[in-house]
């Protein structure tokens, strides 16, 4: 008789699958790496789609905000689309170095709880070299 082992049902997972999962970096992870890579040319819904699918940036943008306490610009931008009309999209990104280098903060803790190494310190300052050192008004 072939004995085998039931998967427990309060739904925990083994040690290894465990550790899969924990090596698959997080929603907020992705986002604000894309937003430290983007500086302040910030990402919008299409750039979240085509880079690491998300599909609902605007809760995403809000949870940072929420749960990490980060804070992040916004800005609805006009968007010519493939037909040739006009829409519009929100754009998103840190407006200083001091607030990217939080975003690179919560990045890095956000690494560390996946047992992954920080960022070194050259690509965290090639991406925090993209911000400026105060806030700079976008031109109307």
């Amino acid at each position: 008789m072939n004995e085998t082992l039931a998967a427990p049902a309060t739904g925990a997972t083994s040690k290894n699958n465990q550790d899969k999962l924990t090596s698959i970096p997080t929603k907020h992870e992705l986002c604000i790496h894309e937003l430290l890579k983007a500086g302040t040319d910030g990402i919008n819904q299409l750039t979240a789609l085509s880079t690491y699918f998300d599909t609902c940036l605007n809760t995403t943008v809000s949870e940072l905000g929420l749960k990490r306490n980060l804070t992040i610009e916004r800005e609805k931008r006009q968007h010519i689309h493939s037909a040739g009309g006009v829409t519009y999209f929100c754009w998103y990104w840190f407006a200083t170095r001091g607030k990217a280098q939080q975003g690179l903060d919560a990045l890095n803790l956000l690494r560390e709880q996946r047992k992954v190494a920080h960022l070194t310190e050259f690509e965290s300052s090639k991406l925090l070299e993209r911000f400026p050192e105060t806030f700079l008004k976008p031109v109307a």
